[in-house]
């Protein structure tokens, strides 16, 4: 999980690349929980659900 104002980190195509599932979170910076909380759990809920 990362806000979508970190997508440019340099090491998520790599993760990616390695089968970590990535899951930005929009209108959000460094903390999910606090700029968009209800896409974080919402993110969450998805990933627990597959």
């Amino acid at each position: 999980m990362y806000g979508e104002q970190n997508a440019g980190l340099s090491y998520l195509p790599h993760i990616q690349a390695h089968g970590v599932r990535l899951a930005p979170i929009v209108e959000c910076g460094r903390f999910p929980m606090y700029s968009n909380p209800g896409a974080m759990w919402r993110q969450i809920a998805d990933f627990l659900r597959t």
